[in-house]
């Protein structure tokens, strides 16, 4: 396996708030409005600097779904997850998007 590198991004965009690796564009922000295990989080349409863990079901509060675990590529911090299925019609809007917990990352301006 080849070496990693991370992606450093500029302008708006979001952090881990372990080491400040680069995780998401605000550009790439859909939604603020959802919940995650610790508590506010947003929904995003692609994510940098990030590794998927292996598919698990979960049950949460719009349904039942496969994801998979969001870990920060620097410090292995979980940062998130992906939709990969939603099992409810109404959910599958989800599907293939990211959900960062804001309580893990931050939001920072740069030029």
């Amino acid at each position: 396996m080849g070496r990693s590198y991370r992606t450093y991004l500029s302008r708006k965009f979001f952090v881990c708030n372990s080491c400040n690796t680069h995780v998401a564009l605000f550009a790439h922000l859909r939604s603020k409005d959802y919940y995650g295990a610790f508590g506010a989080a947003a929904l995003f349409e692609q994510l940098f600097n990030g590794i998927a863990l292996g598919k698990e079901k979960e049950e949460m509060r719009t349904g039942r779904y496969v994801v998979r675990r969001i870990l920060c590529c620097h410090c292995h911090s979980n940062i998130g997850w992906r939709y990969e299925r939603a099992y409810e019609p109404s959910q599958k809007i989800k599907e293939n998007l990211y959900i960062l917990e804001l309580e893990r990352v931050s939001i920072r301006c740069e030029e």
